[in-house]
Order: structure tokens, then C-alpha cells, then sequence
């Protein structure tokens, strides 16, 4: 016996990009209610993917047009905040409340300069680009952008050797212009 959930949606996106590593999406789900489901003996399921996934050794990572070459990790986090809206005598949830939506994120880099010290001390509107691919051969090309964001915080973590690694938190401001605090846009393979 399984379970099945109704009046699904999504509550978060998180990404996470980690040095030589692969890229991460999760997704944060709520339901309004929840019932007992026993999968149909007839049922058929598809084969597993062999689709390549993404690493960050292939891609880019910009800040306000700038490439970032020393970035060791990047978390980006879109949270919708909803909350399940329950009343007396009903087991499931009779409506869904979206809340205060927020794009934020987390940046880790090795202190090569100021940059990113500056941008933050300055309360700077930047920016935020990350190009993603998901193949070595024919990829597709993903791209996440926070059109406006903000440094929000900047601490040094020394490990005791000559490598102090910054940790940056970011936010998300609605763009006027773009009219969003985050896109994601696919460009599929074209052959040349």
C-alpha cells in the first residue's frame, strides 16, 4: 500500500551548484490532504533516465556582467512560503496560503580582491547569472538569473592556511525592469 497526495504545489526550489561536483534541483512540496493508494497490478513505468546531468565544470557564473572564476559553491533557495490553511473537524487542509515569496541564496568564493566585498558594503544592485549544461556532447544550456540581487552579509572563513574563503548571503529584489526576482530559461542544442 502507497500513499498518494492531492492538491499538490510547490513550496521550494532549491539549487545547489558545489565545487567539481554535480548540480542539484530539490523540490519542497505541500499537500492539502493525503489517502491510501495501491498501485494497479496492470501499471507500467517508464526506464530510468540516461539523460547526463550537470556538473559545475561546465558553465559560467557572472555577477553584474563580471565572470566569478573563484566561486567554490552557490546555493540559490525560491521559497513560495505556503502554508496549509486547516479548519476544525477536517483532516485535510481546505485551502493553501502563499506567502511572502523570496529568492535567496548563499555564495562561497576565495578573497582574490575586493569585488565582492565592495558590492557588498555598497548595498550594490547586481546582477546574478549562472549558466548551466546538461551534456557533453549536443547540450542544452540553462540559465538562472536573479536580475537584481543583493550581498546581504559577508563573512571570512580562515582554515589556517593562505585560502580565506568569503561567505556571501544574496537576496533577490524585484526587478522593475524584468518584472521578476528570478527566470530560468532552456536553450536547447542548435547544430552548427
Amino acid at each position: 500500500m502507497d500513499t498518494i497526495y492531492t492538491g499538490c504545489e510547490v513550496n521550494q526550489l532549491k539549487l545547489s551548484f558545489p565545487l567539481q561536483e554535480k548540480i542539484t534541483a530539490t523540490f519542497s512540496v505541500i499537500g492539502s490532504a493525503e489517502q491510501a493508494y495501491t498501485v494497479p497490478e496492470t501499471a507500467t513505468f517508464a526506464d530510468a533516465s540516461t539523460t547526463d546531468y550537470m556538473t559545475t565544470f561546465d558553465g559560467s557564473l557572472s555577477l553584474g556582467g563580471a565572470a566569478i572564476n573563484y566561486a567554490t559553491q552557490l546555493d540559490l533557495t525560491l521559497d513560495n512560503a505556503i502554508t496549509a490553511k486547516y479548519s476544525l473537524f477536517n483532516r485535510p487542509a481546505y485551502a493553501m496560503k502563499i506567502g511572502m515569496i523570496g529568492m535567496t541564496g548563499q555564495l562561497s568564493a576565495y578573497i582574490e580582491d575586493d569585488t565582492l566585498k565592495d558590492k557588498y558594503r555598497d548595498e550594490t544592485d547586481t546582477a546574478v547569472v549562472v549558466n548551466a549544461v546538461d551534456a557533453s556532447v549536443n547540450p542544452n544550456t540553462y540559465t538562472f538569473t536573479l536580475p537584481r540581487a543583493r550581498l546581504t552579509s559577508a563573512q571570512d572563513q580562515d582554515s589556517g592556511d593562505d585560502l580565506i574563503i568569503q561567505q556571501l548571503n544574496i537576496t533577490s529584489i524585484l526587478d522593475p525592469t524584468a518584472d521578476t526576482e528570478f527566470k530560468i530559461e532552456r536553450a536547447a542544442y542548435v547544430a552548427p
